[in-house]
């Protein structure tokens, strides 16, 4: 018998049982859980009374916590038992991580060293409670009308109960003008003051962001300190006297110029006009209107008073609210409209969230983005008042019961106009975006770290992604995209859909266009080769939306997985690997184009017509022993065997050696480059006697690196003698490779091809080359018959490595 929950508060994730034996299964739905709250019926020594009457003890609860793998226990339910104290195990003390929770509980005289640790907690819980309290009622009273004026409102937002917490950030808030010393000393009579900077936790604020405010005069510090401390602003409060018309004036002539002059005449560091003294009833603000039509960084103005406390607490919140909530970026205030980059912002949040592309959010769509951005849903009533709003202002807003593009986007503008500009905020940080409107660097680009010898590919997430992501925008059901639709797909990104040159690498069907599995190859091919191209394409195209939990926010790393080491396969003799490279070599017209497009089934033809728009990989899928592998060919540039390759161009999986029979030259380019960079001699000192340490003898043996195929190419036309020592038949049985195969014409556009499976089998069991070659037959003869011996051993351990 088990009773547990598993819920979410403040973003935390938090596990509470009720009266339970220990459970698998709540560890398993609980685990990496911020706080575990886990009863602890019966102390340690009597886990068959917990079992009898199906409840935990203290070590049962803590093991509990281990598994869970919480980051915070609470042992709670001691006076289920008995209403003392029960004795606390010395585990406890040293956890560092464990706590109980006593209700009711008496405390023997032996225990009233548990008091002063007590103490503090309820110190510092009490001090948060009231500080909250405090904070929470003047935040939240209901502004007086006409008080305040945004730059896209121009009124009082309607409604703050809708506020929610941002990111965790700082801003800082310098006070410069007339008689600000009131207005911060008023601010804190709820906070510490030193020297008129103070600290506001994020705790205590709506937006969820520290503020520390700084108090300037120039009077008192100079203008060399005032500069100094707004370099570091990241808003400005300029305040005013209403009733005296002359400050007002030293806003436009000194303040403004001044911080234009710091920051430049295009700066977008927000500021706050406070009107201060707005003690009785009259409203001034049409006083400084002018100024916020003049003076674009203007965000705000507010009136307030110290002697009241009217406002004081809503200014703070509106220079937060600049901060984390900007409205220049949104809102073009001249033009009355949405600004470019957020309408571009927008328009890709709109057609990620239409999950069946018809151009429209139904309502079950429209749901579903409400919880997404908001975590509640929108009851059947709030979707209809959403639609009256937008159908009211919109003409084309709603279309046959659904929210069309240009209703979304007035959607949002109406947010903007009506002060609720944190809405359309909390929507694009969802989507990624940052206060530039543009994808953040740790958004498009987490960080994955890729081991040498390891590689990159599309995880079981990444692959059911983009399969959704291809049924989605198929929209005729062909298993192909036309370009129409292959633009329309990546049409969230800012980079054009795949280019003529990218499409000749993968299979298309006869007009073109990318099938199913060409586009799946696609991505598998740049995530191997650029995963970092990959993960930024897929942020632009919404795999880490929605994705984020409880513990953890989504990343696009998540749709990729790093492979085993290479070392680590040969030595498992297996793999779990799914892509393999192949790296093609050969002299200049020796069929390589022709070969490596026959990979995706283009024939002669169309291979000489992709020819002329050459990119440098080709991929498939290959069948090797039932199972499907992605084989891609890479094409090097080699002018001449002199040219030298990058450690990249040699670590493939597979090489292939193209040469043209009929040219006597051919050959030699391939052998060349072998015994260049894939075939090496490596020494072995061994025992020369077992019973002298001090003898030595040295193996000297060959070995091929990298399993190597040599091919024929233009095998129907009259064969020519090799300039090279051999024959190429005789180099492969020098070097212990396959004897050369030959690639007819027969071959040509055949993607299912031996050739291929062979190079794809080759490249999936490596461990079955032979890898070893004595250069000196009579090698073993000049040895010891222990050397022998030792010889035979390290060739049986390193024969398939």
């Amino acid at each position: 018998m088990a009773n547990g929950f598993v819920f979410g508060i403040g973003g935390k994730r938090v596990v509470f049982s009720g009266d339970t034996k220990p459970c698998d299964l709540l560890v398993e739905e609980g685990e990496n859980a911020d706080l575990l709250i886990h009863e602890a019926t019966f102390e340690d020594g009597h886990e068959a009374d917990a079992l009898k009457k199906k409840h935990s003890t203290m070590g049962q609860a803590v093991e509990i916590g281990r598994k869970m793998k919480a980051r915070h226990v609470i042992l709670t339910h001691f006076s289920a038992r008995y209403p003392k104290v029960p004795e606390l195990p010395a585990y406890l003390e040293k956890s560092g991580n464990v706590g109980v929770a006593m209700d009711n509980l008496s405390v023997r005289f032996d225990q009233l060293s548990l008091v002063p640790k007590l103490i503090p907690i309820f110190r510092e819980y009490l001090l948060k409670i009231v500080s909250i309290m405090v904070a929470t009622t003047d935040l939240q009273r209901s502004l007086p009308g006409g008080t305040v004026r945004n730059r896209a409102a121009k009124r009082v937002p309607k409604s703050q109960t809708e506020r929610r917490a941002r990111k965790q950030t700082e801003s800082g808030t310098k006070i410069q003008g007339e008689h600000r010393n009131k207005l911060v000393l008023r601010l804190n009579t709820k906070f510490s003051v030193v020297n008129f900077r103070v600290l506001i936790p994020a705790d205590v604020t709506p937006e969820n962001v520290t503020t520390s405010i700084v108090d300037c005069s120039i009077r008192n510090e100079g203008e060399a300190y005032i500069v100094s401390e707004l370099k570091q602003a990241n808003v400005v409060c300029i305040v005013y006297t209403v009733s005296d018309d002359s400050t007002i004036k030293k806003v436009t002539d000194r303040w403004l110029p001044l911080l234009r002059d710091v920051y430049g005449a295009d700066h977008e560091i927000p500021v706050i006009l406070v009107g201060n003294k707005s003690d009785g009833p009259t409203n001034h603000t049409d006083k400084v209107l002018p100024i916020m039509e003049r003076w674009p960084e203007v965000e705000t103005c507010v009136e307030c008073s110290a002697k009241t406390m009217k406002n004081v607490s809503e200014i703070f919140f509106y220079a937060q609210k600049a901060v984390v909530h900007p409205t220049r970026p949104l809102y073009d205030a001249d033009e009355k409209r949405l600004t470019d980059k957020t309408r571009k912002a927008l328009i890709r949040v709109f057609k990620i969230c239409d999950r069946d592309n018809d151009g429209y959010l139904n309502d079950a769509e429209l749901n579903e983005f409400q919880k997404l951005c908001f975590g509640i849903p929108l009851t059947s009533a709030a979707i209809e008042d959403v639609k009256r709003a937008v159908a009211d202002g919109c003409p084309d807003g709603i279309v046959e019961g659904a929210l069309s593009l240009p209703g979304f986007l007035y959607l949002n503008l109406l947010f903007i106009e009506r002060g609720r500009h944190e809405t359309t905020w909390t929507v694009l940080r969802k989507f990624g975006y940052e206060s530039n409107l543009k994808l953040g660097e740790d958004y498009l680009y987490p960080r994955v770290h890729v081991p040498v010898g390891c590689s990159t590919e599309l995880s079981p997430e990444g692959i059911q992604f983009l399969s959704a992501l291809f049924e989605k925008h198929d929209e005729d059901k062909d298993q192909c995209l036309s370009p129409c639709e292959l633009a329309n797909l990546f049409s969230v990104c800012p980079t054009a859909a795949l280019s003529r040159e990218i499409l000749s690498a993968v299979e298309t069907n006869q007009r073109g266009w990318i099938t199913y599995a060409g586009y799946m190859a696609y991505w598998n091919m740049t995530t191997l080769i650029n995963v970092s191209q990959t993960m930024e394409q897929l942020a632009y195209l919404g795999f880490a939306v929605g994705r984020s939990t409880q513990t953890r926010a989504g990343s696009v790393a998540d749709a990729v997985k790093i492979t085993r080491e290479r070392k680590i396969d040969l030595t498992e003799r297996g793999t779990n690997r799914r892509v393999f490279q192949c790296l093609v070599v050969g002299a200049k017209d020796t069929g390589k184009t022709v070969f490596m497009q026959s990979l995706v089934g283009r024939g002669l033809l169309d291979a000489m017509h992709t020819g002329r728009r050459h990119y440098p990989y080709v991929i498939n899928r290959v069948k090797v022993k039932e199972e499907y592998k992605y084989l891609l060919l890479r094409e090097v540039d080699v002018l001449q065997p002199q040219d030298v390759l990058s450690s990249a161009e040699t670590a493939a999986d597979v090489v292939a050696f193209l040469y043209d029979i009929s040219n006597p030259d051919s050959f030699a380019f391939c052998a060349t480059i072998y015994q260049k960079y894939f075939y090496r001699l490596d020494l072995y000192f061994f025992l020369s006697s077992f019973t002298s340490p001090r003898a030595f003898r040295i193996c000297m043996v060959f070995r091929t690196r990298t399993p190597c195929v040599i091919i024929a190419t233009k095998v129907e036309r009259e064969e020519v003698e090799q300039r090279w020592e051999v024959t190429p038949e005789e180099f492969c049985r020098q070097h212990e490779l396959p004897r050369p195969i030959k690639f007819t014409d027969a071959q040509i556009g055949l993607a299912s091809g031996p050739i291929f499976e062979q190079l794809a089998t080759m490249a999936v069991y490596p461990h079955l080359r032979r890898v070893y070659y004595l250069h000196d037959s009579n090698l073993l003869s000049k040895i010891t018959f222990g050397a022998a011996l030792a010889a035979l051993a390290g060739f049986l351990v390193f024969k398939n490595l």
